[in-house]
Formats: structure tokens, sequence, C-alpha cells
């Protein structure tokens, strides 16, 4: 893969969850930050397997992926990543999604592991 490859590749996941982000009912993604927000806030893994399972049908596939990527943007920083799991939609076909722990118990449990600021 070249790097003209990954950039166009990045380009286009970018402008897939842009569009279902500008799609999607406002209250629904305000549900979604909040399932995140609890999902930080619990000091337990979680992934968006975990959020789809506590919001309201988001009306896009790619509604979720975009807000918990949003979400690991953000600074100060409010998750890290601590591993993989398979994704449970039939769609994806079991397909790795990250696993997120909120920064708080992030800290707790990885002490001497850097954070980015």
């Amino acid at each position: 893969m070249t790097a003209a490859d990954l950039a166009a590749g990045q380009a286009a996941r970018d402008e897939g969850m842009a569009a279902a982000v500008h799609a999607a009912d406002p209250r629904v993604i305000l549900a979604i930050d909040a399932a995140i927000a609890r999902a930080n806030a619990s000091a337990r893994p979680w992934s968006a397997n975990t959020i789809r399972k506590a919001c309201p049908e988001p009306g896009s596939q790619g509604l979720i992926g975009a807000r918990v990527r949003a979400a690991a943007s953000r600074r100060p920083v409010e998750q890290m990543p601590v591993g993989y799991e398979p994704s449970d939609l039939p769609s994806t076909h079991a397909h790795p999604i990250r696993v997120w722990l909120g920064v708080e118990a992030y800290r707790a449990a990885y002490p001497n592991r850097p954070i980015p600021e």
C-alpha cells in the first residue's frame, strides 16, 4: 500500500463519517455522545458494541463509529485505546474494533503510560 492509497482510504473514511453525522438527528447524536461519556465514566472497557446496545437506532451504521472517533480525537483526552474485540454487527463480519477505557480509569490502570495532551 502506498502513502497515496492510505491517504485516499483515510479521506474516504472521514467523508463517510462526516456524511453520517450531517445526516443524523441531533438528538440521536446527543444520545450517542452521552452514552460514550457514561462508558468513559464507568471505569470499564467499552467499544462501539457497548454504545450500540445503549443507544437508540442511529439511523446510519457509521454514526456510532463516527461519534466514537470524534470522542477519541477531543482534547483534553477522554478515552484511551486498550485493545480490540470483534464487532457484533453482522454486516461487519466480526471485523476488529477498538476497545476503550475512560482516561481516569486508564491512568489508574496504567500509571506509567503517557497520555497525549
